[in-house]
């Protein structure tokens, strides 16, 4: 789920590019270094909720973090509209008839539309890879009210496809939250790899949850044991004992890093504000009275998400 802060507030914007991306600063003393390109692939309705924005919010570091931090400069996709990084990718180019026509007019203008694009002229997945690399550093996968076992998505077509060429083989680093981790696992582990809560004996995971470490990573450094985070999520991805990084009280399957590559997931949202969270699971009581929700829990900050960001950064320059 995500954050509806304005009508444009996740668009592809050359302006914000072009501002994030003219500074430069030192890292360690050494030379300085231009800034962090991030892909952000939004999944997210983008008419309540922007999870694209809470990204880039995520991603957004103070003074004392670009002291010996590259700053971040985060360009949103509305993968869930076939909005996908290419070349010439105006949807102009793409609308054949009269209805994408008017689809494209109220996606504008911050309105539902059920798609973009006809189906058979979406990017082919290679078109896509190679843009990334030419304009980008990293990928960064939202949460969504979809799920990554449903095969009537479009964009699954080529989201799954491209996460596992970028991940097989390149190297090239990805971070998914909670859908977006979803996606990882089923594009590299395949389809018995992700599953619904309910499949595995358990009521949805919504909540303020404590969450306890099973084992150093380096997504995880400066991150105290214990830590709150807001949990969403009715489907999810399965680990073996060995993989799994992070637990809460309820689920085990809560973090990973696929091995030797800097591609990392996270089940839970470490980039929910406080009062977000608070908002969205007191609407959400109203319309499910038997969702599991931690009551009298203590209310996350953005803290543990801050540090998960500086150090999926820095997996990011370690190349």
């Amino acid at each position: 789920m995500t954050h509806d802060r304005s009508n444009n507030s996740g668009d592809h914007s050359t302006e914000y590019r072009r501002e994030r991306r003219a500074s430069v600063v030192h890292i360690n003393g050494q030379k300085p270094k231009e800034n962090i390109r991030m892909c952000v692939f939004d999944v997210s309705d983008r008419i309540e909720f922007h999870e694209g924005q809470l990204i880039q919010d995520m991603f957004q570091f103070n003074e004392e973090d670009l002291e010996t931090m590259p700053r971040v400069a985060a360009d949103v996709f509305a993968i869930k509209y076939d909005h996908w990084p290419i070349d010439n990718s105006d949807l102009s180019l793409v609308l054949v008839d009269e209805y994408l026509k008017k689809n494209r007019e109220h996606f504008l203008k911050g309105e539902h539309v059920d798609r973009l694009v006809d189906e058979e002229r979406l990017p082919s997945v290679d078109a896509i890879l190679s843009y990334i690399e030419e304009h980008y550093d990293a990928i960064s996968i939202s949460g969504s009210d979809d799920s990554t076992m449903n095969d009537n998505l479009p964009y699954l077509k080529i989201l799954l496809p491209l996460i596992r060429k970028c991940v097989t083989k390149r190297d090239f680093p990805v971070f998914g939250i909670c859908f977006g981790a979803q996606a990882i696992i089923r594009a590299l582990k395949g389809d018995n790899a992700v599953s619904t809560m309910k499949k595995q004996g358990k009521d949805h995971e919504y909540g303020f949850l404590k969450y306890k470490m099973l084992q150093p990573n380096v997504l995880f450094e400066g991150v105290s044991d214990n830590f709150i985070s807001t949990a969403y999520h009715g489907d999810c991805f399965l680990l073996e004992e060995e993989e799994k990084l992070v637990t809460s009280d309820y689920w085990d399957n809560q973090a990973f890093q696929i091995k030797d590559r800097r591609c990392f997931g996270v089940q839970f949202h470490p980039e929910f504000p406080k009062a977000f969270s608070v908002q969205m699971f007191e609407d959400l009581a109203k319309v499910n009275k038997e969702a599991y929700i931690v009551k009298d829990a203590p209310s996350p900050d953005l803290e543990p998400g801050r540090c998960i960001a500086r150090n999926y950064i820095r997996a990011i320059l370690q190349k």
